[in-house]
């Protein structure tokens, strides 16, 4: 149990075989890990076939360093589950797109074009 709040907020959808998710403000590890356990919740309907996501990041604030072993294993999840795609919505510059990189799966076999 962590002594920290979560901080930032998501909103998340399932639309077809779309995964559609916006983030909102800073995050922490606590809010990374309460997504995670959403996001597995919402997409494990669509294992088994292929399916994308957009990912609206333009209210997002960044996040803590700790976010990113999370984000990573969930991307690595979807991934393994047939993530195909993803689209991010981002209208603030490329400093916000650094730490999703940091996500990309480590097989360059499973990284979505």
């Amino acid at each position: 149990m962590s002594i920290f709040q979560p901080h930032g907020q998501y909103s998340m959808l399932v639309s077809n075989r779309i995964f559609h998710v916006k983030c909102i403000g800073a995050w922490n590890a606590e809010t990374m890990k309460l997504y995670a356990a959403d996001a597995l919740e919402k997409t494990k309907l669509l294992f088994g076939k292929p399916w994308a996501m957009i990912s609206d990041i333009d209210e997002w604030e960044l996040a803590t360093p700790d976010v990113e072993p999370t984000l990573i294993w969930l991307l690595n999840q979807g991934v393994k589950n047939n993530l195909v795609r993803e689209a991010v919505v981002n209208d603030h510059g490329r400093i916000k797109l650094k730490q999703f990189n940091v996500s990309m799966p480590d097989d360059p076999s499973k990284r979505m074009a």
